[in-house]
């Protein structure tokens, strides 16, 4: 695994389960707030915390670090696709840019700038996946490893299937709706005119149970209607007859809050230990062994009763790497 993804399970499961990016930064910040010396003013009487403006600082150069990325991956994106310019011109050009001013970025040149516009117009919009496949990005957690359409929307896990059904502003209450859940079937009405219509119906892909299958209305928003599936297997469609989504492209994680208290417990270990690390501390097993060194250093007995405790001499660093 590179170094470059390997958090990806311990931040993808509190990313999934807050369902968006300010939430997710918000439980970031607030671990620094509390864990760490972060957000401590370093003052004469500590020398823990950081000088006024550093925490800033250090925010905003990792901010501009990816965004120099992100804008130099979408230039040569663009550029790939115009005529090529002149290795002379480019060699005169240094361009770095970002949507932040404050990321001291040097702008695009006139003359550069305005060939990729005159381009981009004669570059027909691309879809990495068919246009049958309506599937969108992993970051809507109302379609995540499903589909959105006009009027709805579906997700799911390895274990339940879930579809946002929108309503008119004036549905704000239960008694408007009626939703009756099948094995194998679902059917929304709404009361219109004091007469039920269909707003959705349709056979389901596969069978679903019932008793631990539930309905909510959002008011004025949406009917959200939460399948538990019979078989752990991930679905191609809601729906019977509507476009099949990719099964390939999902995510086959299984999000945090969906795993047994032991194996949360483990992930909360692993995170914890490498948080140990970074501030240079023995993790949770080191510290265990430690402790029985040190307990045992001064027993009856011990080559070294009566003497500062000194782990080096057990080697006991060398012992607990192998952890």
């Amino acid at each position: 695994m590179s170094s470059e993804t390997y958090y990806d399970d311990f931040l993808y499961p509190i990313l999934y389960r807050e369902g968006n990016i300010f939430e997710f930064f918000d439980k970031i910040f607030d671990f620094l707030y509390r864990r760490t010396d972060f957000f401590k003013f370093k003052d004469e009487s500590s020398t823990l915390g950081l000088a006024d403006g550093e925490a800033e600082k250090i925010v905003r150069t990792v901010f501009c670090k990816y965004m120099e990325k992100a804008v130099a991956e979408h230039r040569s994106q663009i550029i790939s696709d115009v005529e090529p310019v002149p290795l002379d011109f480019v060699a005169e050009e240094t361009v770095v840019t970002t949507s932040n001013p404050e990321c001291d970025a040097v702008p695009l040149t006139p003359s550069i700038e305005e060939c990729v516009d005159s381009k981009k117009a004669e570059i027909p919009v691309r879809r990495e996946e068919d246009e049958t496949d309506p599937k969108v990005p992993i970051m809507d957690p109302d379609s995540y490893n499903g589909a959105c359409y006009d009027d709805y929307s579906w997700a799911q896990t390895i274990r339940d299937a879930d579809i946002h059904i929108k309503v008119p502003a004036n549905v704000t209450s239960g008694k408007q709706v009626r939703v009756n859940i099948q094995h194998a079937h679902v059917k929304v009405e709404l009361m219109k005119n004091n007469e039920w219509s269909t707003l959705k119906e349709g056979d389901l892909s596969w069978r679903i149970n019932v008793e631990e299958s539930t309905w909510t209305l959002v008011p004025g928003e949406e009917i959200h209607i939460c399948l538990q599936k019979i078989q752990e297997r991930w679905w191609d469609s809601f729906f019977i007859g509507e476009p099949k989504i990719n099964l390939r492209a999902i995510d086959p994680s299984i999000p945090y809050e969906d795993l047994d208290q032991e194996s949360q417990a483990k992930i909360e270990e692993l995170m914890y230990n490498e948080h140990l690390k970074r501030l240079g501390k023995p993790t949770i097993q080191q510290s265990k062994i430690q402790n029985i060194l040190k307990d045992a250093w001064d027993r009856d007995g011990s080559p070294f009763k009566g003497q500062p405790f000194d782990p080096s001499v057990l080697d006991a660093s060398s012992a607990n790497g192998s952890i």
